[in-house]
């Protein structure tokens, strides 16, 4: 058995509700480095030229070795593993 029950609106639901336009942020590649120089000022970090493209280089390795890693493990885990018995 069922029934049905009138309830009454507790408060206003607003289902169309426009808001502001927000509008879009761009940053250009200026405005970035600076960003970055200014955190690395924060850090008390100082780079020279040759240095920063030395870590560019050491880092840009790492960041491919360990998607490399990330990918084998991942083909060797998808392999299917059969138990003889």
């Amino acid at each position: 058995m069922a029934t049905w029950e009138e309830v009454s609106a507790v408060g206003k639901k607003v289902y169309n509700e426009k808001l502001p336009a927000e509008e879009p942020k761009e940053e250009s590649a200026a405005n970035e480095e600076s960003q970055m120089f200014e955190f690395l000022e924060k850090l008390d970090v100082k780079l020279e030229a040759e240095d920063a493209y030395s870590i560019i280089l050491y880092g840009t390795g790492a960041l491919v070795a360990l998607w490399l890693a990330s990918a084998v493990v991942g083909s060797i885990d998808s392999l299917p593993l059969v138990h003889f018995k």
